[in-house]
């Protein structure tokens, strides 16, 4: 009977070490991603119309504002939760429309300041949940007439 025993313990501690070996192979580290988004000169859009980083990373975010000195255009790039896209091109298409109502929306996951032409700005945050996420110009006309936006797509 203690042989038989001795194989069933041996089986058990057998399967427990084969099972905790095997569990680092699930754990991810997060990957830290830079990324660049600009706007094509004095045009109203973005040099890229999608973006794409890994879940779970930490993202650090660069904008630049690419308009000549003398056109004085402003633009931003904020990143909208899914779903609010067409809440925000409705309240953007009204005549009175003004970005500091919306600037701090729940909706808004991240966003740059408004820069001015030649001037960028950095933002870093965690990658969220996979999806596609739009992200758009907030500035009056921009995003929601000449369609500044582009996807962000997290995988």
């Amino acid at each position: 009977m203690k042989r038989g025993i001795c194989s069933l313990s041996l089986g058990i501690l057998v399967g427990v070490a084969t099972i905790s070996v095997a569990a680092p192979v699930f754990a991810e580290e997060p990957v830290n991603v830079t990324v660049t988004l600009s706007t094509k000169g004095n045009d109203v859009s973005f040099d890229q119309s999608s973006l794409q980083v890994p879940f779970g990373s930490t993202v650090k975010l660069t904008f630049k504002n690419a308009a000549s000195k003398k056109s004085g255009i402003e633009h931003n790039v904020a990143i909208l939760k899914p779903g609010s896209e067409e809440h925000f091109l409705k309240l953007m298409s009204d005549p009175s429309y003004e970005m500091e109502k919306i600037q701090h929306s729940e909706d808004i996951l991240v966003k740059t300041q408004v820069l001015g032409p030649g001037k960028s700005d950095t933002i870093t945050f965690k990658a969220p949940a996979k999806g596609y996420y739009t992200y758009i110009c907030l500035v009056p006309g921009h995003g929601s007439m000449l369609g500044m936006k582009g996807i962000l797509s997290v995988r």
